[in-house]
Parts: C-alpha cells; sequence; structure tokens
C-alpha cells in the first residue's frame, strides 16, 4: 500500500523490547499494509487487530468488515464475514493525508466453525414461524447474528436458510444449497437492541419481519424440508432471548385438537 511502514517499540501490553508496526501517510494515497490470504469460499472469518491513532484513524477492514478507531489508546478492532473467493485482502489503514498515522499490533484471522455458528432444535416440522429478540450487531458492528431454518446437519451443514443482521445496517437473507450460498435478499433496517426477528417458512416461500415491521417482500427458497431450526450467530457476545418455534401445521402437527365447535357453560352449583 501507500506510505510508510516500520516497528515502532510500542507494544500494546507493554512488553519490553516488542514492536508494533507504524504506518504513516504520504499524502498521496490511504496509507496501508495489505496481505492476500488463502480463504474457503462460504466459510465466515474472525478477523481481529490492535489498533490505535497517532493521527487520524486505525482501521482494519476484512470481508466486508471496515472497523475504524480514532482512539489514541489501543483498541480491539474485530469483525466477522463470509469469504465468496479463494483469496481475501486483509488491509490495516489509517488516512490519505500527509503525516496521517496509525499503529497495530496483535493480528490474527481465524475461521469459524459450523458449531460455533449455529445452535438449533428439531421441531419435527419444516414449515414453522421463529423468532428470537436479538442484541448486539449494531450498524458498523461488523459482525451478525439471527435465525437458522432448515438446516441439514449442526456439524456439517450443506442446505439451510438464513436471516439475520449483517452489522452494516441490514437485514440479510442467504440460502445455502449442497454448500454453495446464495444472497437472496439485502434490505436496510434500524437496528434496536432487544428487537424481534422473525421468520415465516411455508413450503418454497419465507416473510421475514424485524421489530414488527415486515423487512421486504415475500421471497421464493430452494425446496428444504429439514427440521432443524434455530440461532445464528458469528459473535460470542451477541444475546438472543425469547427465542421459540411454531409449526404452521402444514404437516399435521395440530391434528389431535378436536375439529368440533366447543360449547362453553358456567356450574352455577358450586
Amino acid at each position: 500500500g501507500g506510505g510508510v511502514l516500520t516497528g515502532v517499540a510500542d507494544e500494546r501490553t507493554g512488553g519490553s523490547g516488542v514492536q508494533a508496526i507504524d504506518v504513516l501517510g504520504n499524502g498521496t494515497q490511504y496509507a496501508d499494509i495489505k496481505q492476500t490470504l488463502t480463504t474457503v469460499v462460504g466459510n465466515w472469518y474472525y478477523s481481529e487487530t490492535w489498533g490505535r491513532k497517532i493521527q487520524t484513524f486505525a482501521t482494519l477492514t476484512f470481508l466486508g468488515s471496515n472497523v475504524s478507531s480514532a482512539s489514541s489508546t489501543w483498541v480491539k478492532l474485530f469483525g466477522t464475514g463470509r469469504a465468496s473467493a479463494t483469496s481475501s485482502l486483509l488491509q490495516l489503514k489509517t488516512g490519505n493525508n500527509l503525516n496521517d498515522e496509525a499503529r497495530f499490533d496483535d493480528t490474527s484471522i481465524k475461521p469459524l466453525t459450523a458449531a460455533t455458528l449455529f445452535r438449533t432444535i428439531n421441531s419435527n416440522s419444516a414449515d414453522v414461524l421463529a423468532e428470537a429478540a436479538i442484541t448486539g450487531p449494531t450498524s458498523g458492528s461488523y459482525i451478525q447474528g439471527g435465525l437458522v431454518l432448515n438446516l441439514d446437519s449442526a456439524t456439517v451443514p450443506a442446505n439451510f436458510i438464513i436471516v439475520y443482521l449483517d452489522g452494516a445496517g441490514n437485514v440479510k437473507v442467504d440460502e445455502a444449497v449442497a454448500g454453495v450460498y446464495t444472497n437472496k435478499a439485502s434490505t436496510a433496517v434500524t437496528y434496536s437492541a432487544g428487537a424481534i426477528m422473525r421468520a415465516v417458512r411455508y413450503g418454497t416461500s419465507l416473510d421475514v419481519y424485524y421489530n414488527n415491521a415486515k423487512v421486504g417482500s415475500t421471497l421464493t427458497m430452494t425446496a428444504n424440508t429439514n427440521t432443524k431450526h434455530g440461532l445464528f450467530s458469528t459473535y460470542s457476545g451477541n444475546t438472543f432471548d425469547n427465542f421459540v418455534v411454531w409449526a404452521r401445521g402444514t404437516g399435521n402437527e395440530y391434528s389431535a385438537i378436536p375439529a368440533d365447535d366447543l360449547t362453553i357453560t358456567r356450574d352455577t352449583g358450586t
């Protein structure tokens, strides 16, 4: 990238003689550190660095995350995202003005496993209404959290739907078929801590609601009769409350309820 890179004795934990990387702008382009990393298409990754500004800001960019800090003290910058190619660019940067400067230390990238992404139950119903109150993926946080529907396997997931806040101000709907992701919708919403995300699955249709308002239009999905449904999260700091799954009844789940009309009477003798 542009600018001047140097090692400086400014290790974030105060270790003696251990260095951080200093990025100094030259006034012509963003001063940055770039590295192209090998990634697996469809895998989710967690990226992290510690940064602090000397002048302007310190920014981490990877897989759609664009996390910045204007603090002069060390701050952990992190985000999560899904790889769409076999190579992905990691970038640590500051501004493009002369003498813009930032420092970075302890940068790491790690893949997220299916076991950490999904928490599900087997409802024995493919057509369901699922909902949960979600706190965490604010706009600009670049972490994701929401619902997973019609999951085939919690350990080797290949076919499922995820409906989630993307940490960038949108509700997204992604569908995986034989391990290949397709984004079906991305709709801007106003994040509200603890607001309910609701997904209604029936046949090949899907309706999504956030904070009691429908998000986008009814979507047509690939036929999928898997019966595992639950929560999706790329970050352990997300919180979920009041998660429920109701069968839609298309699989005769309520057939035991009497079809006859009930007559209610009052016993006045006691």
